[in-house]
């Protein structure tokens, strides 16, 4: 499996170097919510390929889902049954018309091919979406500004939460500090999930707004404090 991503990988490379770059002075751009990533998926395809074979990948990807779902229930079943037939009828005669369109060779065809075997290959998310080595995808800047915002206003709102939990537990006496103990852990916990993500926008830092990226990086030193307290 491994191996067969790093093919993949190979092959969408030079197929994606040609991708506009973004201007060095968008201005500031406040996200509420960070981009989820199956909305990424999307916005990804609609960046590397025409709308129509976007479109194709997306049903292809869609109707493998739906086709691979369990009917545990009435209900259930009914969703299945509505998803197949939205995403499953006529793939058949879109994938030929995709096909004739972009015919093997063309740098189209090689895309579509890579993401439909790493899809067929049960790859939750194929390379193609965070392949951008030169930093020119619009898409993915977007992605890391707007989850970066997210998790500094996160972090921000929990390590007062984690201070004051952990104040508390310092003023309780020994018989009433066990609720206490587990709450100063959970706070703990959400933070380091905090950290994780912070890890990855870290190795993206290049891809943030000037304001967000100063923020950045004055809160990781900051969290990595908190994390490394005892407690």
């Amino acid at each position: 499996m491994k191996s067969t991503c790093v093919k993949l990988c190979l092959t969408i490379l030079p197929m994606l170097m040609t991708l506009p770059s973004l201007a060095d002075d968008q201005p500031y751009k406040e996200y509420k919510q960070p981009i989820f990533l199956g909305e990424l998926f999307n916005l990804r395809l609609k960046e590397v390929l025409p709308s129509d074979a976007g479109e194709y990948i997306d049903l292809y990807r869609n109707c493998r889902h739906w086709r691979g779902e369990d009917a545990y229930n009435k209900e259930r079943g009914e969703q299945i049954r509505k998803g197949i037939e939205g995403n499953c009828t006529g793939l058949d005669d879109k994938n030929r018309s995709i096909h004739d369109k972009y015919q093997n060779g063309t740098r189209e065809s090689k895309i579509i091919n890579s993401i439909i075997k790493e899809i067929e290959a049960g790859v939750s998310l194929p390379s193609f979406i965070s392949h951008d080595p030169l930093r020119k995808s619009a898409i993915l800047n977007e992605y890391y500004e707007a989850h970066a915002q997210y998790v500094a206003r996160s972090v921000n709102q929990q390590i007062p939460k984690y201070e004051a939990i952990a104040e508390k537990l310092r003023n309780e006496s020994v018989k009433v500090q066990e609720g206490t103990t587990k709450d100063l852990k959970m706070a703990k916990y959400m933070l380091g999930v905090q950290k994780n993500y912070l890890n990855d926008i870290m190795k993206n830092i290049d891809r943030l707004h000037p304001i967000t990226r100063e923020q950045i990086k004055q809160l990781e030193p900051k969290l990595s404090q908190v994390l490394a307290a005892p407690g």
